[in-house]
């Protein structure tokens, strides 16, 4: 299951998206896991392309893992377009972005803590934003996770 938020235009979808966040109200899907895998082979994509990291053969798996599978599909997709660059955040926190191919108003956001393996993945399509993950549990979004989405969002 996802998370939707709609909102009229762009300018009221970012306010109306920053002031859900700020209230702790956004509902994150959670599901059980397995123990996480290590991820800090992404630390090495700093600053690189998103491309470089979508085409490395553990990030598809990775993604699959961290989010539900409906949106793995949407999600993977969309990090195969027009890339971002990858951001490292404390050298612990990634975040790869990119546009749908040939529907860039379309977009796709992967955020991910490589000390615990708790991923996030966010969709941006039209007024909605869609956003998911197999760990992180409702009301619980890590602030690291929200900042990065506000970022993506600007």
């Amino acid at each position: 299951m996802y998370s939707f938020i709609l909102m009229p235009g762009f300018p009221q979808r970012c306010i109306s998206f920053l002031l859900t966040l700020a209230c702790g109200t956004l509902v994150v899907t959670n599901a059980t896991s397995a123990a996480p895998r290590s991820a800090d082979w992404t630390l090495s994509y700093d600053g690189k392309s998103t491309n470089a990291f979508i085409w490395d053969k553990r990030a598809h798996g990775l993604i699959k893992r961290s989010v539900p599978s409906t949106m793995a599909r949407d999600l993977l997709h969309a990090l195969g377009g027009p890339p971002d660059p990858v951001y490292v955040v404390n050298r612990r926190y990634v975040s790869v972005s990119a546009c749908v191919p040939h529907a860039c108003m379309d977009k796709g956001l992967f955020w991910l803590d490589t000390q615990n393996g708790i991923g996030l993945g966010a969709y941006l399509s039209g007024d909605a934003l869609i956003l998911g993950s197999n760990r992180i549990l409702p009301g619980a979004l890590p602030s690291t996770a929200r900042q990065a989405i506000i970022a993506w969002l600007s």
